[in-house]
């Protein structure tokens, strides 16, 4: 059971996370809280590997550029992923527009288009968690030195910082199980696949690679990737037919024979 100040705590976080009241958190400030949280602890240098992968025999390195949701994290480099978050808005819009814009690309793209899933329970989840953080620096509580408040005081600090710890993980999950769009088709990213950072050097490396070379799309069966590779046409690349015209003399005259026969 709660005592009375663990229950006007509980209350004031409890007005802030009820959709509708004058103090209820907003969406947008939802938004800026998961896109900061996602710029911090997910899509870093760090978890990305400097932003760098190695490709081919030699291990040659090559930088590629960033953006999350929009802004840019790191400039520079021809080849670009491109994050959107789970909570970015239009997202969904996001998502049919930059499959247009793969497709139109072909074999020629420079742009990996990484589209963070969304579950369902993720908003409501930073808005505990943002309420958190408010109710932890409100003075009314901060400032009461009973020792009631301070141990409540404590609780919430200690849920605090262990939800923003599960929630890093949730935004690397909800990456980890999106979906990528790169010169070889769209790519649905399956739940067991080892980190978030792996999967970015996955495919910022593949974005690398022609068409040619890797007919079976992104990655194997062995890191959870399934592929829907884009049509020929859509890749810009031709198989090219048999050369009927380098026949030798005595296949032709067989060929001519088998139509007389017939």
């Amino acid at each position: 059971f709660l005592n009375e100040r663990e229950r006007t705590i509980e209350q004031a976080i409890q007005e802030m996370v009820r959709p509708g009241g004058t103090k209820s958190i907003s969406i947008a400030a939802v938004r800026r809280t998961a896109q900061q949280l996602c710029k911090d602890e997910v899509v870093t240098r760090k978890k990305l590997a400097n932003f760098a992968v190695t490709h081919g025999t030699t291990k040659v390195p090559f930088s590629f550029g960033v953006h999350l949701d929009g802004e840019a994290v790191e400039t520079g480099p021809e080849l670009e992923v491109v994050f959107t978050s789970p909570l970015a808005p239009g997202r969904k819009t996001d998502l049919e527009e930059v499959r247009r814009q793969n497709q139109a690309s072909g074999a020629k793209g420079k742009t990996v288009w990484w589209v963070a899933d969304a579950p369902d329970n993720l908003e409501s989840r930073f808005k505990r968690y943002e309420a958190l953080v408010k109710v932890t620096g409100d003075k009314r509580f901060t400032e009461d030195s009973s020792s009631d408040t301070q141990d409540a005081l404590s609780e919430k600090r200690k849920e605090r910082d262990e939800l923003r710890g599960a929630l890093v993980k949730d935004l690397e999950r909800a990456f980890v199980t999106g979906t990528l769009n790169l010169v070889l088709g769209r790519c649905a990213l399956a739940s067991r696949v080892p980190t978030a950072g792996q999967k970015a050097r996955a495919s910022a490396r593949a974005s690398h690679e022609t068409s040619a070379t890797r007919r079976d799309g992104f990655g194997s069966r062995a890191s959870g990737i399934t592929c829907e590779p884009l049509s020929r046409s859509q890749q810009g690349t031709r198989r090219p037919g048999p050369d009927r015209s380098s026949a030798t003399p005595d296949i032709a005259r067989r060929r001519e024979r088998r139509r007389t026969i017939r």
